[in-house]
C-alpha cells in the first residue's frame, strides 16, 4: 500500500514562449529532475503554451527547469508561474513550494 497521508496535490500552470529559425524546437521540462513534458514546440512564434503541471507530493521546495535546443531557438521564456490548485507558493517563475 503507497503511503500517500503527508503527499498533497496541487496544479502549478507556467506559459512558454519560444521564438526560432527553421524547425520548431523541443524542449522538455522537469519538475525537480522528473520529466514532466517532452514538447516539439509547434504554435506559432507570436503565441504561448501554457503547461499545466499536476504534482502529488511531499511539502517542500520544488524547481523547474527546462531544457530546448539553443541552436534554432532565438528566444525562449517561461513565465507567469500560478498555483491554480492546492496549498502551494510561488516562489519565482521556476520555484514553488508545496505547503
Amino acid at each position: 500500500m503507497i503511503n500517500t497521508e503527508n503527499k498533497k496535490f496541487v496544479v502549478v500552470t507556467l506559459d512558454i514562449h519560444c521564438a526560432w529559425l527553421g524547425q520548431p524546437p523541443e524542449y522538455r521540462l522537469y519538475v525537480n529532475g522528473e520529466l514532466f513534458s517532452d514538447r516539439t514546440f509547434r504554435w506559432g512564434k507570436d503565441k504561448y503554451l501554457q503547461e499545466i503541471i499536476d504534482l502529488h507530493a511531499p511539502a517542500g521546495l520544488y524547481t523547474i527547469s527546462i531544457e530546448y535546443d539553443e541552436k534554432h531557438v532565438i528566444d525562449f521564456n517561461a513565465t507567469n508561474l500560478q498555483i491554480s490548485r492546492g496549498s502551494a507558493r510561488k516562489i519565482s517563475n521556476r520555484e514553488f513550494e508545496i505547503r
